[in-house]
């Protein structure tokens, strides 16, 4: 007969099986969780695998998932958290059965690494190391470990652990990379060369292994010694782009520029050489040559040298257009970027400098049909519709400018800065379709939206003194543009041409001439506007020779203008 449970143990046994059924419970919502991120759906995975921790915390493994989730969503700001859910990573993976698992230990000890906790990261990767002795990655991690110290024991441990690799894998670029800037750290430079001629050494038929050897004597200065590794090199593989670089960068180092001009175009000659490195290596040498005309028949020969190799190449095009646009070939930079873009169109940079390039060429109608295009492919970019616009607008086509503004400027995935930008485009193809008052209304409406949109100020501004329209307004708004962009010349020449019409020649003349420096400084050239406006300034002062000269400057670049030709004739200003 059994005898009956006490209430205590009843309650105890209820217990137990309440614990039982969330451990259940636990591991099918965890069950479902692993399902779902092997589907890749990574939200439902991590909502899944707090349900489970939440249903039976104590659950080891469970707190070590529910930790690395935390800490995947935890800002580094909340180190609270952050620390609450690495403890329960740590008891996996340092106190618990966790500890035997590679991945855990792997990842745990990564996360120690983030949060600073540097003895635990030490820790974990040791027991990983002596616990997975023939992987030369994990013998590797530590050994760096070790080095992060700088202490003179732990970089001879991390050397001893560098030798057991080498013992089992052999000799590697790598390795003796490690073991040399472990020699480094500990002021060894003895050391440092021997490792690298011994790395020379074990393989002198590697040029790869010569060419690390001639890197490490170059960095300590000793280019005897470099060269000698660099030319042996390229004896044993003459098509090793690697060492006309390292030599090309050596000959530069000694200021020896023929040699360093004829060892880059070697190096760019070797198919072996990456274009990634190509395009690196002929962007140093532009940068330090394209300045000098003297130098551009050399950087032409080269380009035609690596788009011959390398034709489909969307970033040798571009960096091609990128030196040709640097020294004024706009209408070649743009045949390069259109190669670029017919191989790759997924960059809406190099459709914007398309469109730059045919503006500075005035091809209006090229420019305005490369934006449209592009906003086919980025209908979210802020800046190619106000291209389009412009483009349209020079192009006389202002009533469609004004439909593809009015079009962007509802877009909602722009702000209000963003609008503001486009009415303001709006304000400018309105009034050059003769539509004034309206523009002006949009010019109010973009300053509504952005009380800093300064562009918006000085075009309002400036189309009101042209058209005589209340100058006071006109002040007011070139005065808040003035102290936004003091320094600005478009914006000078506008306050300037307001207290022309207002009558206040002095200042007028104060900032016109500040407004001729400032455009000089820049190294840009003097429009015949800036300079029909010092004209006209200087002949209200009494200065008609003076004012002269700047008409006749004015007329020679813009040799259409009628009202300049008739000042220039009669010598005369005339009220327009």
């Amino acid at each position: 007969m059994m005898s009956a449970l006490t209430p205590a143990q009843a309650r105890t046994d209820r217990q137990q099986a309440e614990a039982r059924r969330a451990e259940r419970k636990a591991d099918m919502i965890f069950l479902e969780a692993l399902r779902h991120k092997e589907q890749g759906d990574l939200d439902a995975y991590a909502d899944l695998v707090v349900r489970a921790y939440q249903t039976n915390p104590s659950d080891p493994y469970l707190g070590w998932e529910y930790g690395r989730f935390v800490m995947a969503t935890t800002t580094p700001e909340d180190s609270a958290t952050a620390s609450e859910a690495y403890a329960l990573m740590r008891d996996y993976a340092v106190d618990g059965d966790g500890a035997r698992d590679f991945y855990t230990v792997s990842v745990t000890s990564q996360t120690a690494d983030r949060l600073g906790r540097d003895s635990d990261a030490r820790l974990m990767l040791k027991r990983l190391y002596e616990s997975n002795p023939t992987r030369p990655e994990v013998a590797a991690n530590y050994a760096q470990r070790l080095s992060l110290s700088g202490k003179a024991d732990d970089l001879r441990e991390a050397l001893a652990v560098y030798d057991t690799i080498e013992a089992r894998e052999g000799m590697s670029i790598p390795l003796s990379g490690l073991r040399m800037r472990t020699f480094m750290m500990m002021g060894d430079t003895t050391a440092l060369l021997g490792e690298a001629r011994r790395l020379f050494e074990s393989s002198p038929a590697t040029a790869d292994y010569a060419v690390m050897a001639g890197d490490v004597y170059s960095q300590m200065g000793l280019s005897d010694s470099a060269l000698a590794f660099y030319d042996k090199a390229i004896e044993v593989d003459p098509a090793s782009g690697i060492a006309y670089f390292s030599r090309a960068n050596l000959y530069l180092n000694r200021g020896d520029s023929a040699a360093y001009d004829r060892e880059i175009f070697m190096a760019l000659s070797q198919p072996d050489l990456d274009v990634e490195t190509k395009a690196d290596l002929m962007r140093d040498y532009v940068s330090k040559l394209y300045r000098d005309p003297a130098q551009r028949e050399r950087i032409e020969t080269l380009f035609g040298h690596l788009l011959d190799q390398h034709p489909h190449e969307s970033a040798v095009h571009g960096l091609y257009a990128d030196y040709l646009a640097a020294v004024g070939e706009y209408g070649r930079a743009a045949e390069q970027v259109d190669y670029q873009i017919a191989l790759d169109p997924s960059d809406p940079n190099r459709w914007r400098l398309l469109g730059s390039l045919h503006l500075s060429l005035h091809d209006y109608p090229a420019a305005a049909a490369t934006a449209i295009k592009a906003m086919e492919f980025f209908p979210d970019d802020t800046q190619l519709p106000l291209m389009a616009a412009a483009a349209l607008t020079e192009s006389g086509k202002s009533d469609e400018a004004i439909d593809l503004l009015r079009k962007a400027a509802g877009n909602p995935a722009f702000d209000s800065e963003t609008r503001s930008d486009l009415v303001t485009s709006m304000g400018d193809a309105l009034y050059r379709n003769g539509q004034t008052d309206s523009a002006f209304v949009y010019y109010d409406e973009a300053i509504r939206l952005n009380p800093a949109n300064f562009l918006a100020m000085n075009n309002c501004a400036y189309f009101l003194a042209c058209t005589d329209r209340d100058l006071d307004r006109a002040l007011e708004l070139i005065e808040k543009a003035s102290a936004g962009r003091p320094d600005d010349p478009t914006t000078l020449d506008t306050y300037a041409w307001v207290l022309f019409k207002r009558r206040d020649y002095e200042k007028a003349r104060e900032l016109i001439d500040r407004t001729l420096a400032l455009t000089e400084e820049a190294g840009e050239e003097l429009s015949p506007e800036l300079l029909e406006h010092a004209g006209d300034i200087y002949f209200m002062l009494r200065e008609p020779d003076t004012a002269l000269a700047f008409w006749k400057r004015a007329l020679e670049l813009d040799p259409s203008s009628d009202l300049l030709k008739r000042k220039v004739t009669h010598k005369t200003y005339f009220y327009e």
